[in-house]
């Protein structure tokens, strides 16, 4: 087992540090937490809250124009031609280089 240290912030102002186990095995994390029950309810709960932050992160992405013109482009070759030619066109003299041209 590690011990690492995490800056502790409240709106965005750091208030302190703590040390913070890192278990090398699920055995060491059992032990440490005395017993299995604990282990597993500490997975489930990261678990769902790494499924909500996806989410949530997903529907920032998807309402991007750049998401959705990524997703256009994979699903049509014809808006993709056309999107490149826009980028293309909008990137000279800009220091960006155009994109290759779809094949």
């Amino acid at each position: 087992m590690k011990k690492e240290k995490v800056s502790v912030k409240s709106k965005g102002v750091e208030v302190g540090v703590v040390d913070v186990e890192q278990f090398d095995t699920l055995a060491e994390a059992s032990q440490f937490f005395k017993g299995d029950a604990t282990c597993l309810l500490l997975v489930n709960r990261q678990h769902k809250t790494d499924k909500t932050n996806e989410f949530r992160a997903s529907l920032t992405r998807t309402a991007s124009p750049t998401a959705r013109l990524a997703k256009l482009a994979k699903t049509n070759p014809a808006a993709e031609k056309e999107i490149a030619a826009l980028i293309a066109k909008y990137s000279q003299g800009t220091g960006t280089p155009a994109p290759a041209p779809a094949v």
